[in-house]
Protein backbone atom coordinates (compact mmCIF):
# COMPACT_ATOMS: atom_id res chain seq x y z
CA UNK A 1 0.00 0.00 0.00
CA UNK A 2 2.65 2.48 0.78
CA UNK A 3 4.16 1.66 -2.38
CA UNK A 4 1.55 2.26 -4.47
CA UNK A 5 1.06 5.45 -2.47
CA UNK A 6 5.07 6.40 -2.90
CA UNK A 7 4.31 5.63 -7.08
CA UNK A 8 1.01 7.82 -7.02
CA UNK A 9 2.93 10.87 -5.35
CA UNK A 10 6.22 10.62 -7.71
CA UNK A 11 4.25 10.66 -10.62
CA UNK A 12 2.41 13.48 -9.47
CA UNK A 13 5.35 15.16 -8.85
CA UNK A 14 6.48 14.45 -12.54
CA UNK A 15 3.46 15.66 -13.88
CA UNK A 16 3.57 18.86 -12.37
CA UNK A 17 7.41 18.87 -13.01
CA UNK A 18 6.26 18.42 -16.96
CA UNK A 19 3.67 21.21 -16.45
CA UNK A 20 6.27 23.56 -15.63
CA UNK A 21 8.24 22.92 -18.27
CA UNK A 22 5.46 22.61 -20.70
CA UNK A 23 5.09 26.49 -20.56
CA UNK A 24 8.26 28.99 -20.27
CA UNK A 25 7.97 32.76 -19.52
CA UNK A 26 10.46 35.44 -21.11
CA UNK A 27 10.62 39.16 -21.41
CA UNK A 28 10.10 40.86 -25.20
CA UNK A 29 10.36 44.45 -26.45
CA UNK A 30 6.03 44.44 -27.65
CA UNK A 31 5.11 45.96 -30.82
CA UNK A 32 3.84 49.36 -30.21
CA UNK A 33 1.99 52.53 -32.32
CA UNK A 34 1.19 55.62 -30.88
CA UNK A 35 -2.61 56.02 -30.15
CA UNK A 36 -2.97 59.72 -28.95
CA UNK A 37 -2.17 61.90 -26.28
CA UNK A 38 -4.29 62.92 -22.92
CA UNK A 39 -5.33 66.34 -22.36
CA UNK A 40 -2.65 67.23 -20.25
CA UNK A 41 -0.35 67.25 -23.03
CA UNK A 42 2.08 64.50 -21.42
CA UNK A 43 0.13 60.86 -21.14
CA UNK A 44 0.58 59.31 -24.58
CA UNK A 45 -1.78 56.54 -25.46
CA UNK A 46 0.16 53.24 -26.72
CA UNK A 47 -1.28 50.23 -28.46
CA UNK A 48 0.56 47.00 -28.72
CA UNK A 49 0.69 43.32 -29.61
CA UNK A 50 -1.20 41.05 -27.76
CA UNK A 51 -3.72 38.13 -27.81
CA UNK A 52 -2.41 34.30 -27.92
CA UNK A 53 0.60 33.48 -25.58
CA UNK A 54 1.49 37.08 -25.52
CA UNK A 55 0.72 38.89 -21.94
CA UNK A 56 -1.52 41.86 -21.60
CA UNK A 57 1.24 43.38 -18.60
CA UNK A 58 2.65 45.93 -21.37
CA UNK A 59 5.43 48.12 -19.50
CA UNK A 60 5.89 51.26 -21.08
CA UNK A 61 9.96 52.50 -20.42
CA UNK A 62 10.43 56.10 -21.71
CA UNK A 63 13.66 58.37 -22.28
CA UNK A 64 12.88 61.47 -22.59
CA UNK A 65 15.39 63.95 -24.81
CA UNK A 66 14.72 67.84 -26.17
CA UNK A 67 13.62 67.12 -29.56
CA UNK A 68 11.99 63.22 -29.17
CA UNK A 69 10.82 61.08 -26.14
CA UNK A 70 12.41 57.62 -27.16
CA UNK A 71 10.02 54.21 -25.53
CA UNK A 72 9.71 50.41 -25.57
CA UNK A 73 7.19 48.37 -24.24
CA UNK A 74 8.30 45.60 -22.21
CA UNK A 75 5.83 42.21 -22.66
CA UNK A 76 5.61 39.19 -20.54
CA UNK A 77 5.42 36.11 -23.76
CA UNK A 78 4.99 32.52 -22.98
CA UNK A 79 6.98 30.18 -24.42
CA UNK A 80 4.77 26.38 -25.12
CA UNK A 81 6.63 23.45 -25.17
CA UNK A 82 6.47 20.18 -27.57
CA UNK A 83 2.86 19.54 -27.95
CA UNK A 84 1.79 22.26 -27.00
CA UNK A 85 0.46 25.71 -28.74
CA UNK A 86 -1.00 29.20 -27.98
CA UNK A 87 -4.66 30.64 -29.74
CA UNK A 88 -4.54 31.97 -33.18
CA UNK A 89 -6.13 35.62 -31.52
CA UNK A 90 -4.62 38.73 -32.27
CA UNK A 91 -5.75 41.53 -29.86
CA UNK A 92 -4.85 45.55 -29.59
CA UNK A 93 -4.18 46.34 -26.06
CA UNK A 94 -4.14 49.77 -24.73
CA UNK A 95 -1.69 51.34 -21.87
CA UNK A 96 -0.48 54.65 -20.84
CA UNK A 97 2.50 56.73 -19.98
CA UNK A 98 2.46 60.16 -18.27
CA UNK A 99 6.12 62.32 -19.16
CA UNK A 100 8.03 64.07 -16.87
CA UNK A 101 7.12 67.00 -19.87
CA UNK A 102 4.92 67.73 -21.62
CA UNK A 103 5.27 66.61 -25.36
CA UNK A 104 4.83 70.07 -27.05
CA UNK A 105 5.90 68.68 -30.42
CA UNK A 106 8.76 66.26 -29.65
CA UNK A 107 8.82 63.48 -32.13
CA UNK A 108 7.97 60.12 -30.50
CA UNK A 109 10.17 57.53 -32.03
CA UNK A 110 11.22 53.95 -30.48
CA UNK A 111 10.18 50.32 -30.96
CA UNK A 112 9.42 47.61 -32.70
CA UNK A 113 6.35 49.31 -34.37
CA UNK A 114 3.03 47.60 -34.29
CA UNK A 115 0.72 49.06 -37.49
CA UNK A 116 -2.71 47.83 -36.59
CA UNK A 117 -5.60 49.79 -36.27
CA UNK A 118 -7.39 50.67 -33.19
CA UNK A 119 -10.75 50.29 -34.50
CA UNK A 120 -11.46 53.18 -31.83
CA UNK A 121 -15.03 55.10 -32.16
CA UNK A 122 -13.64 57.76 -30.22
CA UNK A 123 -11.69 60.50 -32.52
CA UNK A 124 -8.20 60.78 -31.07
CA UNK A 125 -6.75 63.61 -29.46
CA UNK A 126 -3.91 65.19 -31.87
CA UNK A 127 -3.07 68.38 -30.13
CA UNK A 128 0.59 68.43 -29.48
CA UNK A 129 1.96 65.81 -31.51
CA UNK A 130 4.46 66.67 -33.97
CA UNK A 131 2.88 66.22 -37.60
CA UNK A 132 4.51 63.30 -38.61
CA UNK A 133 3.51 61.30 -35.87
CA UNK A 134 -0.23 62.61 -36.01
CA UNK A 135 -0.29 61.86 -39.79
CA UNK A 136 1.06 58.19 -39.16
CA UNK A 137 -1.56 57.68 -36.47
CA UNK A 138 -4.23 58.79 -39.34
CA UNK A 139 -2.52 56.74 -41.26
CA UNK A 140 -2.73 53.81 -39.36
CA UNK A 141 -6.84 54.14 -38.61
CA UNK A 142 -8.05 54.94 -41.75
CA UNK A 143 -8.73 58.98 -41.35
CA UNK A 144 -8.52 61.20 -44.50
CA UNK A 145 -6.86 64.59 -43.39
CA UNK A 146 -5.98 67.55 -44.55
CA UNK A 147 -3.25 70.07 -42.84
CA UNK A 148 -3.51 74.04 -42.41
CA UNK A 149 -1.15 76.04 -41.60
CA UNK A 150 2.61 76.08 -40.87
CA UNK A 151 4.42 74.30 -38.59
CA UNK A 152 5.65 70.89 -37.03
CA UNK A 153 3.04 70.86 -33.92
CA UNK A 154 -0.49 70.15 -34.07
CA UNK A 155 -1.92 73.05 -32.38
CA UNK A 156 -5.79 72.35 -33.32
CA UNK A 157 -8.29 69.86 -34.86
CA UNK A 158 -11.36 68.58 -36.33
CA UNK A 159 -13.58 67.13 -35.22
CA UNK A 160 -12.81 68.01 -31.34
CA UNK A 161 -11.18 65.18 -29.95
CA UNK A 162 -13.22 62.66 -28.40
CA UNK A 163 -15.90 62.95 -30.73
CA UNK A 164 -17.99 60.12 -31.29
CA UNK A 165 -17.41 58.15 -34.75
CA UNK A 166 -21.22 57.26 -36.14
CA UNK A 167 -20.95 55.47 -39.25
CA UNK A 168 -17.91 56.74 -41.28
CA UNK A 169 -14.79 58.04 -39.91
CA UNK A 170 -14.80 61.65 -40.24
CA UNK A 171 -12.34 64.17 -42.70
CA UNK A 172 -9.61 65.29 -40.00
CA UNK A 173 -8.04 69.19 -40.41
CA UNK A 174 -5.44 69.51 -38.44
CA UNK A 175 -3.83 72.96 -37.48
CA UNK A 176 -0.06 73.31 -37.28
CA UNK A 177 1.69 75.83 -35.55
CA UNK A 178 4.59 76.13 -33.42
CA UNK A 179 4.93 73.83 -30.33
CA UNK A 180 2.02 73.77 -27.63
CA UNK A 181 2.58 74.97 -24.16
CA UNK A 182 -0.52 74.53 -22.58
CA UNK A 183 -3.05 71.48 -23.08
CA UNK A 184 -5.94 73.95 -22.54
CA UNK A 185 -8.56 73.93 -25.48
CA UNK A 186 -11.33 76.39 -26.03
CA UNK A 187 -13.49 76.14 -29.15
CA UNK A 188 -13.33 78.34 -32.15
CA UNK A 189 -15.46 79.37 -34.97
CA UNK A 190 -17.23 76.41 -36.27
CA UNK A 191 -18.58 74.83 -33.16
CA UNK A 192 -16.75 71.56 -33.14
CA UNK A 193 -13.02 72.54 -33.40
CA UNK A 194 -10.60 73.27 -31.32
CA UNK A 195 -7.03 75.45 -30.64
CA UNK A 196 -5.07 75.49 -27.35
CA UNK A 197 -5.26 78.94 -25.51
CA UNK A 198 -2.19 80.19 -26.96
CA UNK A 199 -2.18 78.73 -30.08
CA UNK A 200 -1.52 80.36 -33.46
CA UNK A 201 -4.90 81.23 -34.89
CA UNK A 202 -4.75 80.44 -38.55
CA UNK A 203 -5.97 82.69 -40.89
CA UNK A 204 -7.15 80.05 -42.99
CA UNK A 205 -11.13 79.34 -42.46
CA UNK A 206 -12.73 75.63 -42.13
Amino acid sequence: MRSRLALCAITVLLVGVASAKAFETRERDAPWRLAGIGRDGRTLKLAYEGGGCLGNDGRPQVVEGKRRVTIRVRQTQTIPGPGEGCPLNLEVLAVRTRLAQPLAGRRVVGGPRFDHPTFSRRVPRLIGLHRRDASELLRMDFFRFATIGRGTTVIGQSPAPGTRIRRRLPRMRLVLGSAVRTTDVKPIRGGNQFLSHNAWRPRTTW
